[in-house]
């Protein structure tokens, strides 16, 4: 809900009532949106999950967070390249995507919007820096996609 609805709900509910209480209902309710001004709007809608990938399996997620409005599907492509799909979402140069992984030395999982259909899908590769080979058994990866409005 928009600070603006909010602020309409306090009018009719509260504000615009009268009583014969000590404390009239426009106090209350200026007090109320006061408070609401200072509540920051969210300017994106986020994908937080933890990605685990083994084999030739399509990559496995746990979800700690999503208000995309959708599940993402992800798939292996191929060694080290998997997608996450969910049509029409991914705003071209709103979205932005990081990564971290649990994992230690010179492996690296990179992500972002694809090229093919960058408004339905999210290209993860995961490869070793200094050989440049990609590879699979991804051990719990953060990730996170924020698309902007």
């Amino acid at each position: 809900m928009s600070k603006t609805l909010v602020k309409t709900q306090i009018d009719t509910d509260i504000t615009n009532k009268t009583t014969s209480k000590s404390i009239s209902p426009l106090n209350v309710g200026g007090n109320m949106k006061a408070v609401v001004d200072l509540i920051p709007e969210i300017s994106y809608k986020v994908y937080t999950a933890i990605l685990n990938q083994s084999g030739t399996n399509n990559p496995t997620v746990t979800i700690l967070q999503n208000s995309l409005g959708g599940n993402i599907v992800w798939t292996r492509f191929a060694t080290g390249s998997y997608k996450g799909t969910l049509s029409n979402t991914f705003t071209v140069n709103k979205t932005y995507v990081s990564s971290s992984l649990s994992q230690t030395g010179n492996d690296i999982l990179n992500g972002g919007p694809s090229f093919i259909l960058p408004n339905s899908e999210i290209d993860f590769f995961y490869y070793h820096v200094t050989s440049g080979n990609f590879l699979d058994n991804i051990t719990n990866a953060f990730i996170e996609i924020k698309v902007y409005n």
